[in-house]
């Protein structure tokens, strides 16, 4: 290997999340359409007599340098191959912690990709529901980092298109919501239908009819998501606002770049302490 690489780590936004039931094991089926941002961590790696992790964040949220989602992929393949490379690993945080947007399992996934090549493991060998129970559910989608209809666990991906471009307001209230506590005090309404969005028919009129089954959990809990909500649906050309996986992050879609971006500088006069910011989604 180079004698330092640099990887990048993608957010991800749920456009929509079905809770389908709880399973034996106390763990939630879900499916979800899952798409990545043009917004990353960065991730410098290079080998080192011993294993570090440390991280250079702006946000408020402190990272356990000796428990994150890197450690425990580490520490899942070492189990399974005891000769890995050690590491010397440095990340630079600018997805925002505990918000929805699957930063700590966008590290992970970008690092096993890493692990995987630098040290000649048969990625055949991979079993993605084991690291989604163990290690994290975004994971396999997030190592996959191509828009798709997750399912299970978040182990079962299928690849998803989007024909058309698509981009997006993010806003991040600065509230750091528990996934745990969520799936913990969700209760599934038996009469919910399934998802309305087909995995080979990304469509806006599918989109609209869609939802997110956790959000009212959450805005029950932080009545700010629903006024972020409401504030981004009343934004020129906004398709549908939402809140992404389990919260605490709000955004909006748009069809145009430009819309999106005058969207931000308004929703920052409104909101001028959280962490707000357009993108482009990737297909």
């Amino acid at each position: 290997m180079k004698s330092t690489s640099f990887l990048s780590a993608f957010a991800k936004i749920n456009l929509d999340l079905k809770v389908l039931n709880k399973r034996d094991d106390g763990y939630h089926n879900i499916e979800s359409i899952i798409v990545f941002l043009n917004l990353s961590d960065t991730i410098e790696v290079k080998r080192s007599s011993k294993l570090s992790v440390n991280f250079d964040s702006p946000f408020q949220e402190n990272i356990s340098e000796t428990n994150n989602t890197i450690i425990k992929i580490y520490e899942y393949f070492l189990a399974n191959y005891p000769n890995l490379y050690k590491y010397s690993i440095h990340v630079e945080k600018k997805i925002p912690i505990s918000a929805g947007l699957g930063g700590g399992s966008a590290d992970a996934a970008s690092f096993m990709r890493f692990l995987i090549e630098d040290n000649n493991i048969n990625i055949n060998d991979i079993n993605l529901a084991s690291i989604a129970k163990r290690v994290g559910a975004d994971i396999p989608v997030c190592y996959t980092n191509y828009s798709a209809r997750v399912s299970g666990l978040g182990e079962h991906i299928d690849r998803v298109s989007i024909d058309f471009p698509l981009y997006a307001l993010i806003v991040y209230p600065n509230i750091s919501v528990s996934t745990k506590w969520v799936f913990e005090n969700f209760i599934i309404k038996k009469t919910d239908e399934k998802i309305t969005i087909l995995k080979d028919d990304l469509s806006i009129e599918n989109l609209k009819d869609s939802k997110n089954d956790l959000q009212d959990i959450v805005i029950k809990k932080y009545p700010i998501i629903n006024d972020v909500l409401d504030k981004i649906k009343d934004t020129r050309g906004c398709i549908i606002s939402r809140m992404t996986g389990s919260g605490s992050t709000c955004f909006g879609l748009y069809k145009k770049n430009e819309d999106a971006v005058d969207s931000e500088k308004y929703i920052r006069t409104i909101y001028p302490n959280f962490w707000i910011k357009s993108v482009r989604i990737e297909n």
